[in-house]
């Protein structure tokens, strides 16, 4: 619904027994002498409960309830802005250095040294023919302390690193006119380099990412063969230092460039949820990065899509608020904000997939649930809740609940005592007992929910836990065996959902955070945020 007014309309009657009062959400409204009613109805953004109860002369109540979502809708095509936030301050960066050290390593970067064999090559010609000659081959490398600073500049990530002690083993030979061979070393006291590497969304939904400036140097770097020819020594001394720094040099900006951009790219595009075994991947389209003197910021654009199931109602799109994004300032060594749109978005999928409709029984309880269940899901359980169903049912016959879903649910970000409300409307469960393989229907029932929603955050992966005291309103869509009242249909759903939802939400495989491997958080915690309170905020440290 996109007006914030609806008006609500409907007849009431009751053939033996006249009518005592109407109420629509609490209040009273009057009835025509038809039995028809006419009240407007003014609505929040988010799902709306709408509550009908009809009181006749006896004091019989009969209760029925309609769910409404109002606000403003996007279809799941059109990528949502701001979908995620990422800030990394300089001590996030920091913990990245170790896995930047791993790609510059002795061990990574000695084969592509030995790549450029011969490092060296010359001769001494005498009347045109080649009198000696010299070619020299690296045979291994290793360097000691070696050590990487990322540090965020205005203009991008300032890359410092050294390596001391920096030992190239040589074998030295002739490979024209007269023979000789020889073993030696090439050593420089300390490796160094600078560069900086600055990134930039493009058009096809990457971060991209440049290194500029890169300065690679071999200090004190000192030639030691021999029988090496003395004239060649210089000569060759300085031609293997600047072929091995020019090689640096380009693995600087090849692997350091590389490791950046894929850590900037998994973090903006590696997370998914999923319902019920499958998967919703999100869909990235990275739009802007920003860099200051204490780290970098990088705005996200993004949808999640599922493609439509059969029997899912048509919908506008998922519910989109207006709030604007973040400031993301925070002492971790990170921090995300993931706007609730993205949320939503990622319910509206899986309910636009059918991913929401599920027949529960004993068996599907016991594929999805990660503990056993406290009962069994037999006739008993109707029969113990609605005596008036008791003689048309046998206590073991086996319980089969359809569950459909005619609106998708919703998530408000709330912050306290639980960081969001989920509102969950039109959610239609049909009973059935199987017996001798033939669904026999008891009972449907509309189910209006909202529950609080927390999370905790477990190695990468966030998980999601319901309230396991929800607020719960049913009505009694059909009842083809016998009337049942509707207060004890409430009962029953009660009891059959407030022990199975803490274990559903435990079930859940959550999002998963796996942006910054192969790094690990710890820390994490997780809070309301944005102006308009309408982001979920995460942060945590690195190790």
């Amino acid at each position: 619904m996109a007006s914030p007014t609806i008006q609500v309309r409907g007849h009431v009657s009751d053939p033996s027994t006249p009518l005592a009062s109407l109420r629509v959400n609490g209040s009273q409204v009057p009835v025509d002498l038809s039995g028809g009613f006419n009240v407007p109805v003014r609505l929040e953004e988010g799902t709306q409960f709408i509550a009908i109860e009809a009181t006749n002369a006896a004091g019989r109540v009969t209760l029925a309830h309609r769910a409404v979502i109002h606000g403003r809708f996007e279809p799941d095509t059109l990528p949502l802005r701001d979908a995620l936030l990422v800030r990394l301050n300089n001590t996030g960066l920091a913990a990245i250095e170790p896995a930047l050290e791993q790609e510059l390593s002795a061990a990574k970067v000695a084969p592509e040294i030995l790549r450029l064999n011969p490092v060296y090559r010359d001769s001494l010609l005498s009347l045109g023919a080649v009198l000696v000659s010299a070619e020299v081959h690296v045979t291994s490398l290793s360097y000691m302390a070696q050590d990487v600073v990322l540090r965020s500049t205005a203009g991008g990530v300032a890359v410092r690193g050294s390596a001391d002690n920096v030992v190239l083993n040589l074998r030295a030979g002739s490979y024209s006119g007269l023979p000789w061979s020889a073993t030696g070393t090439a050593t420089a006291s300390r490796a160094s380099l600078n560069a900086t590497l600055s990134a930039v969304a493009d058009p096809s939904g990457r971060f991209v990412v440049r290194g500029t400036g890169t300065q690679v140097e071999l200090q004190n770097f000192r030639l030691d063969v021999p029988s090496f020819p003395t004239f060649l020594i210089q000569a060759a001394q300085d031609s293997i230092r600047r072929k091995i720094e020019g090689e640096l040099r380009d693995l600087v900006q090849t692997k350091a460039v590389a490791a950046v951009e894929a850590f900037l790219n998994r973090a903006a595009t590696g997370r998914s949820a999923s319902a019920f075994g499958q998967r919703l991947a999100f869909q990235a389209r990275p739009s802007e990065i920003l860099f200051d003197a204490d780290g970098l910021t990088f705005r996200v654009d993004g949808t999640m899509a599922f493609p439509r199931a059969a029997g899912v109602p048509a919908a506008p799109g998922s519910l989109v608020t207006a709030g604007p994004a973040p400031t993301l300032a925070t002492p971790f060594h990170f921090g995300m904000a993931v706007n609730d749109d993205l949320i939503n978005r990622a319910l509206y999928a899986a309910w636009q997939g059918g991913l929401l409709r599920v027949t529960v029984d004993q068996a599907w309880l016991a594929r999805v649930m990660t503990v056993p269940v406290p009962f069994r899901i037999d006739a008993s359980l109707v029969q113990r809740f609605l005596p008036a169903l008791a003689p048309y049912l046998s206590p073991n016959d086996p319980l089969i609940i359809g569950v459909r879903t005619d609106l998708p649910p919703v998530v408000r970000m709330r912050g306290s005592p639980y960081l969001a409300d989920l509102q969950a409307g039109e959610v239609v469960l049909d009973f059935y007992v199987d017996r001798a393989g033939t669904r026999i229907l008891i009972l449907s029932v509309a189910l209006h929910a909202k529950f609080g929603l927390s999370a905790q955050l477990a190695g990468n992966r966030i998980f999601v836990s319901l309230d396991s005291s929800p607020t719960i309103l049913a009505n009694v869509l059909a009842e083809p065996l016998v009337d049942v009242d509707d207060r004890q249909v409430e009962s029953l759903i009660h009891v059959l959902l407030t022990p199975l939802l803490p274990l559903i939400g435990n079930s859940a495989s959550g999002i998963t955070l796996d942006l910054f491997q192969p790094l690990g958080i710890r820390s994490g915690q997780f809070f309301q945020t944005g102006p308009s309170g309408d982001f979920l905020g995460i942060v945590g440290d690195l190790y």
